[in-house]
């Protein structure tokens, strides 16, 4: 599982996030820690600034997009980068979007949105692997 984001440059969520630690919780296998894909650039913790360019080697089996914030047009812009059908798992069908308004509960999880986060991340893979029957 592999979670891209936008900030205005192309983002992974890597350990040191809030989404990593729930993933983790959840008993996930991540690509959150793969910072062997991401430059230097911290944009917050546990997001780092990566480049169009590694996209076909994000080796993720489901990819998730995350929008930054409510209202956001980040998951258009991933979706819209020439790039985004070389990363293998959306190439195989196993992608999906969060919707905006839920990303929060997952970028900065809570006692009282969690919950929520859970239930969208199960949702959002469980549409992603749909293609896999």
């Amino acid at each position: 599982l592999a979670a891209l984001t936008n900030f205005g440059v192309p983002a992974l969520l890597v350990d040191g996030s809030r989404a990593n630690e729930l993933v983790e919780a959840l008993a996930l296998p991540t690509l959150f820690g793969a910072e062997e894909l991401a430059a230097s650039t911290v944009l917050r913790p546990g997001v780092v600034e990566i480049s169009e360019e590694i996209y076909p080697e994000i080796t993720a089996e489901v990819l998730l997009a995350v929008p930054p914030d409510a209202g956001s047009n980040a998951v258009e812009v991933i979706e819209g980068s020439p790039l985004f059908e070389s990363i293998p798992a959306v190439a195989a069908g196993n992608y999906a979007a969060l919707d905006d308004t839920f990303s929060r509960a997952l970028l900065a999880p809570t006692v009282l949105n969690a919950p929520l986060a859970v239930e969208q991340i199960v949702s959002a893979i469980g549409r992603a692997l749909g293609s896999l029957g």
